[in-house]
């Protein structure tokens, strides 16, 4: 498997492996929304309130890696907006809080939420042509493992937002 994500890093020109679980540790809105309103506002392993924008959680969207017998893992949050219900599914409650890399920059689609006992929320994209969602049912290859590996390694820091950061500085320190 190590070969099949291996790709050739834009920054340093070394060899790098792929990661399976690319992980926001906040929604996108988090840092500026921080310098505002400081007092107001939290951020936990599994929520978020930002006083002036709303309430967010985080979960996954998983997508199955077909050929290498494995899931590739969006951590990402969502902003609801009303206090959810649990039942086994919450549709057209929430959207998408984290850009991620999809032709367009997908951002604040609807998403459906469906919670597993101990695990993180599952997050389904609602409108089932929206990139993300074909992608979500077909899988992906190792290849785009790689290319969405080498986007998050080259692009400017508020391309991926924390995302990028966390993933930067674990390949060539701190920029």
């Amino acid at each position: 498997m190590a070969n099949e994500l291996s790709f050739q890093c834009e920054v340093c020109g070394e060899p790098h492996e792929a990661p399976l679980v690319h992980r926001f540790e906040a929604p996108d809105e988090w840092s500026g929304a921080m310098a505002a309103h400081e007092m107001a506002s939290y951020l936990s392993l599994w929520g978020c309130e930002i006083e002036g924008v709303g309430d967010f959680l985080r979960g996954s969207i998983e997508i199955p890696v077909p050929s290498l017998d494995e899931v590739f893992t969006w951590d990402v949050w969502v902003q609801t907006y009303r206090v959810p219900t649990w039942g086994p599914t919450i549709s057209g409650d929430a959207v998408l809080a984290n850009r991620l890399p999809y032709d367009p920059w997908t951002k604040e689609p609807p998403v459906s939420i469906r919670r597993r006992s101990g695990q993180a929320a599952l997050f389904t994209p609602v409108d089932p042509a929206h990139p993300l969602a074909v992608e979500q049912r077909r899988g992906m290859t190792p290849a785009r493992v790689c290319e969405i590996a080498r986007l998050a390694v080259s692009r400017p820091p508020d391309t991926f937002g924390w995302l990028l950061e966390s993933w930067h500085d674990q390949y060539h320190g701190q920029r």
